[in-house]
């Protein structure tokens, strides 16, 4: 079972395991269809009708497996869903991140703007790892997602690339962006955005004060929050 907490592992073995009542309550919202492993106490609490199996066990042994023991003890493990590929007509989403609770924030917070179109590095972790799932309060499950290629500038060339910057950048006040479609580039923690993509795109920075910088998703809020308005 914690096999599953590596993407390569759950690809291999086609399975996802998410974990608390909450992503439950999500990921089930998307027409998946887990076997699920609790107790018989918390199961006299839950009402849903699209899980294939239910195993019951002690909450000493489920919290056992879990890596986030401090919510209910509620595992379930099913397929992944069916995949929906990025639709380059719409708004994106890029990733160089490789904190999973930043791009959790970053993705719920994009999906409250109406954009649900994400790229993900190849060192990025996948919408399914389960603190991307947790910070997102569940809503990573079942977004539009590909992985970055080589060279996405041809499916790109009638996006404006929006690179978030430390420094160097305009000022966000004076992006304009009105009536083209975007594609918002985040980097790597520490790392930034690779320099292909920094190049080709136009680099905002959000003026601070008192502090050096803001989290990568502390300035997505902000940039999202201006640039769909």
């Amino acid at each position: 079972m914690k096999r599953l907490n590596n993407e390569q592992k759950r690809k291999k073995a086609n399975l996802i395991k998410i974990e608390g009542l909450r992503l439950l309550e999500n990921s089930l919202k998307q027409d998946w269809f887990p076997e699920l492993i609790t107790t018989e106490k918390h199961l006299k609490n839950l009402k849903f009708k699209n899980l294939k199996k239910i195993f019951i066990s002690e909450e000493k042994i489920i919290k056992k497996y879990m890596n986030l023991p401090k919510l209910e003890p509620i595992i379930a493990i099913g397929e992944y869903p069916v995949k929906k590929n990025v639709d380059y007509n719409e708004n994106i989403v890029a990733f160089f991140s490789q904190d999973p609770t930043n791009i959790g924030s970053i993705i719920r917070t994009s999906l409250a703007h109406g954009i649900n179109n994400f790229l993900f590095s190849k060192n990025s972790p996948d919408p399914y790892n389960l603190l991307v799932l947790r910070t997102s309060a569940g809503f990573s499950f079942g977004i539009k997602n590909s992985k970055i290629n080589i060279d996405e500038s041809p499916k790109l060339s009638n996006h404006k690339l929006i690179v978030a910057s430390t420094h160097d950048g305009i000022k966000i006040e004076n992006l304009k962006s009105k009536n083209k479609k975007f594609c918002l580039v985040f980097g790597h923690e520490s790392k930034g955005v690779p320099k292909p993509w920094e190049e080709k795109g136009e680099k905002i920075t959000i003026p601070i004060k008192n502090i050096e910088s803001l989290s990568v998703s502390a300035a997505a809020a902000i940039i999202i929050n201006k640039i769909t308005k």
